[in-house]
């Protein structure tokens, strides 16, 4: 809102009376803050005034010098506050540039500092800071600080900040109603604003699970002369992700980067810094401002993430080595495997990579059967689950049968390749099989367990009776080979016979019996003379 202009002559004083723009502005609250502008036609300093105010609630006048805005050295400010007895400060800040600026304010006192981070003004807009309010109704900071209440002074310090920023002027105003007592204090800070020093990501590095959401920060530290303020938040002007692994996905929110843990691995972060680079000129007592600068801000983010288990099954009463794959896992502490359900404990945890750990399975004998969620928790971030299923052996899947083979002072080899027996004289067939577990469809079993053969049904010679059972076991990869069949030590050879019997298999784990399907049918005879029958179920 403009008010006519007014001409002065040389030396002439003269009031300007603002009462006419009470009646554009009663009841609108926008205008509660205002700034008062006098823009000057004649040469520079040729035109000093000041602004005199009455408060008809306290009873209160304020007079407030107006001053040039000069240099880039006022834009920056450095005030006493006092909270002592009845005395308040308010401190304004006006950006009277065309353009949004950025200020940064610290509030320092014994014990302190309280540092907000940086506010943007747009054009003409006044920012204020009522430091009795900041400090009765313990406000915090960016850092999550208040002030004391019992802290009655200190200093105000603010400068302008961000690239492309105007020029900002500031008033501190201090006041005590009882006293009826007003003063106004405008005094610049040090020679140039305070400017860019480093900066870093907080957090750094960021720790994620897959689906844990994190957001990141550039955090700034500026100096000047004599201090340095920060960390407060910096003028990011873009983030770049360099992410290998697909690590995370993320969403480039401006001054913070959010951020979704997705696989495992690191993710490598860098935060571009937008900043104004200035200069003292010693001769003219000038700050010089030389514009534009980029600065950066290095982190990482690390996914905690398992991507798969080897092996990812193991039968009941057996201790298996598994490796686990995935990423990130902290190199400086062996992570902690948790396994959900009963009956499965870890033991033996051993890491060998960030992206390989080594542990042992131990799976008592009456687990739960099933898949048990595997997790694993590296720099206190839980990765996701993956599952490891506990076996129960079920059954046995024949993969060979043989045909009869004759010997005569010949050898017995199974159907794994392994010689049973030399010298022999008679008849044998052989079978091989794969202990399976319970799934559907079967999965095999990679274990050495104890197998036992068990006989029922039997008819034929009492000589030739085998018994109720026959101890045995699988190989480490849970194969068993079978023999069937009747031979002599060569030079004698079996002489006519004929028997049958009904042939079931058991597995035997800490006492525990886990009866196999399917049986067999077994018959057998020889006539005595040229013919051999060694039969599995009619086969």
């Amino acid at each position: 809102m403009d008010l006519p202009s007014v001409t002065l002559r040389p030396n002439e004083i003269a009031d300007v009376d603002i009462e006419p723009l009470k009646g554009g502005v009663y009841g609108r609250a926008d205008f509660d803050d205002v700034s008062i502008q006098v823009l000057n036609t004649g040469t520079s300093g040729s035109l000093i005034g000041a602004l005199n105010g009455h408060d008809s609630s306290t009873g209160m006048t304020y007079d407030v010098p107006l001053r040039d805005i000069g240099g880039l050295r006022n834009s920056t400010g450095a005030y006493p506050w006092r909270l002592d007895h009845d005395l308040s400060t308010i401190v304004s800040i006006s950006n009277i540039a065309p353009m949004r600026s950025e200020i940064v304010a610290q509030i320092n006192y014994p014990g302190g500092p309280y540092l907000l981070n940086p506010r943007r003004l747009a054009a003409g807009e006044t920012v204020l800071y009522d430091l009795r309010k900041i400090r009765d109704e313990q406000i915090p900071d960016s850092n999550g600080h208040t002030i004391p209440l019992s802290v009655n002074g200190g200093q105000f310090r603010w400068f302008i900040h961000g690239p492309g920023s105007g020029r900002l002027i500031g008033r501190a105003e201090m006041l005590s109603v009882s006293k009826s007592i007003s003063s106004s204090y405008s005094c610049p800070g040090s020679s140039c604003p305070a400017q860019f020093s480093y900066a870093y990501l907080d957090p750094d590095p960021v720790y994620l699970g897959p689906g844990d959401y994190a957001v990141v920060r550039a955090k700034e530290i500026d100096c000047d002369d004599f201090n340095c303020i920060g960390p407060f938040n910096a003028w990011v002007t873009s983030w770049d992700v360099t992410d290998p692994y697909g690590a995370v996905l993320y969403y480039d929110n401006g001054d913070n980067l959010q951020l979704v843990g997705f696989n495992g691995g690191t993710a490598y972060l860098r935060a571009n810094i937008g900043y104004e680079r200035y200069y003292w000129e010693e001769q003219a007592s000038y700050c010089q401002d030389e514009g534009m600068d980029t600065g950066y801000a290095d982190g990482q983010a690390r996914v905690v993430h398992i991507n798969s288990i080897s092996p990812a099954r193991g039968p009941v009463g057996t201790t298996v080595p598994v490796t686990i794959f995935g990423g990130w896992f902290d190199p400086n502490a062996t992570p902690t495997i948790h396994v959900s359900g009963s009956g499965v404990t870890v033991s033996n945890t051993n890491l060998i990579s960030t992206g390989v750990i080594s542990a042992n399975f131990n799976i008592a004998s009456d687990a739960a059967s099933g898949n048990h969620s595997v997790t694993l928790t590296s720099h206190g971030i839980t990765s996701n689950g993956v599952y490891f299923y506990v076996q129960i052996p079920t059954s046995l899947r024949r993969d060979s049968l043989s045909d009869v083979i004759e010997i005569s002072n010949g050898s017995i080899v199974d159907g794994l390749g392994v010689t049973r027996g030399t010298n022999k004289c008679g008849a044998y067939r052989t079978a091989a099989y794969q202990l399976m577990d319970q799934e559907n469809p079967a999965q095999p079993i990679a274990a050495a367990v104890e197998l036992d053969e068990v006989f029922s049904n039997y008819q034929g010679p009492s000589n030739l009776y085998p018994g109720p059972s026959r101890g045995g076991g699988t190989n480490a990869d849970g194969r068993i080979a079978d023999v069937l069949g009747r031979v002599e030590d060569y030079p004698t050879c079996p002489g006519a016979f004929s028997l049958s019997f009904t042939q079931g298999f058991q597995v035997v784990i800490a006492n525990q019996i886990f009866t196999l399907t399917p049986t067999n049918s077994i018959a057998m005879s020889f006539d005595g003379g040229l013919e051999w029958v060694v039969s599995v179920n009619g086969l």
